[in-house]
This record gives C-alpha cells, sequence and structure tokens, in this order.
C-alpha cells in the first residue's frame, strides 16, 4: 500500500518536470499563467474622484449683448443752424442785379472792341489815304512831263487804292468821323476808279490834266494802264 503512494508521488514529480520549458526560463521569459495579483494589505488604494462638473458659463447681462447705442446730438448752444432760403424778392431783386451787371459788363466789351476796330480802320483808312496821296503826286508829276507810260503805271495804282477805300468807307463817312486826312467833303463818297474815257472825264482826276492835253494824248494814258493793269 506504501509502495503504490511513492510510485504516485514520482509520477507526479515527472509530469511536473515535463510540463516546465526551459527555453523559458534561459531567456527570461516566463509561460506560466500569471496569478491574480493580490493587492497588498498596506497598498494604498486611489479612490475614483467624481466626476467634475463643467465650469459654468457666466451669465452675459443683457445690456452686454446689445449693440452700442447711436449718440444723440443735443440741439443746444452747438446746434448749426440752417441756412434760411431767401424769399421771392430777394431772389428777384439779386437776379436782376446779375442780369444788369452782365449787361454792363458786356456793354463795355463792346465799347472796347469797337474802340478797337475804330483804331484799326483810321489806321488802314490812313495808310491807305497816304499812299493814295503819294501815287497822285506821281501820276501829276507824269502828266506835266507828258510820260504817258509812267502816267498809265500810276493811274493803275490809283485806281487800286480807289477800290480799296470804296469796299472800306463807300460814303466816306467814316473817314470824315474818324477826321482822316484828304477825306471826301461832306455828303460826298471816295472818287471811283477810272478805266475809260468816260470815267476820267467824270473824275476828280480829270482835273489834273494839262490844258493842253488832248484826246489822244489821255487815250495813251489809259492804254497804258490797261497794259500795266495785272491781269
Amino acid at each position: 500500500m506504501r509502495t503504490d503512494k511513492i510510485s504516485h508521488l514520482k509520477q507526479r514529480l515527472r509530469q511536473g518536470a515535463d510540463s516546465f520549458d526551459f527555453n523559458a526560463l534561459i531567456n527570461g521569459v516566463s509561460t506560466i499563467e500569471e496569478e491574480k495579483t493580490e493587492t497588498p494589505k498596506d497598498a494604498v488604494t486611489d479612490t475614483p474622484k467624481p466626476p467634475m462638473e463643467p465650469a459654468a458659463t457666466p451669465t452675459i447681462k443683457q445690456e452686454d449683448e446689445q449693440p452700442n447705442p447711436v449718440p444723440s446730438f443735443s440741439y443746444g448752444e452747438n446746434h448749426i443752424a440752417q441756412p434760411s432760403v431767401p424769399d421771392r424778392d430777394t431772389l428777384i431783386k439779386d437776379a436782376a442785379k446779375s442780369v444788369t451787371r452782365e449787361i454792363k459788363e458786356q456793354t463795355a466789351t463792346e465799347g472796347e472792341n469797337a474802340q478797337i476796330q475804330d483804331e484799326r480802320l483810321k489806321k488802314a483808312l490812313e495808310s491807305l489815304v497816304a499812299k493814295l496821296r503819294s501815287e497822285i503826286i506821281s501820276f501829276q508829276v507824269s502828266l506835266e512831263e507828258t510820260d504817258t507810260e509812267q502816267a498809265g503805271f500810276s493811274l493803275v495804282r490809283i485806281n487800286h487804292v480807289l477800290d480799296l477805300l470804296n469796299s472800306l468807307d463807300p460814303e466816306g463817312s467814316i473817314s470824315r468821323s474818324l477826321q482822316i486826312d484828304f477825306h471826301p467833303p461832306q455828303d460826298s463818297p471816295w472818287p471811283k476808279s477810272v478805266w475809260s474815257v468816260a470815267e476820267l472825264a467824270e473824275s476828280p482826276l480829270s482835273g489834273l490834266f494839262p490844258p493842253q492835253a488832248d484826246d489822244m494824248f489821255i487815250r495813251e494814258i489809259l492804254n497804258a494802264a490797261w497794259d500795266a493793269a495785272p491781269n
């Protein structure tokens, strides 16, 4: 009976040696199932704290949520007065003054322009009259010397000046009002240009011919003038 117990004990030891892994021991790796770890009696156990409540969001006052109010302007001493609208009579008077001023300025401008035009016209007439006087003197000298060709040249230049004078002052009134030297007599126009015997007979130029001048002499001068006249 005792022999059976010893055999049974050896068998159990042999089974325990066969179930051990040496390689695991050499490598320091345990293959034994982990036993439940018991907490030492003297170990301090952390008591779980109750979950913290979230921090309360501060209540925003209603007056903080509203936008800044628009400042109100007081109409006290610093109030800017609105410009007053002038009445109808004032507007009419101002308009009349403005129109009167414009008319005066326009009249003054027109007067200045008229004065400038008169000065220019006077200078033009004086220049033409001076040229006419010079050509008449030359024409008279040619007549006295019986130089029909030169008299014809002078007559062409006289006719040209007379045409210009008649275009600027056909009645001669402007020359008289501006007191131009050698202006025509009262109610008389400037003489017309002369290109024929009939026109010469009616022209003041006929008074320049010498008493002995005959019809042939006059025709020679006119022919010379026609030859010298520009086409």
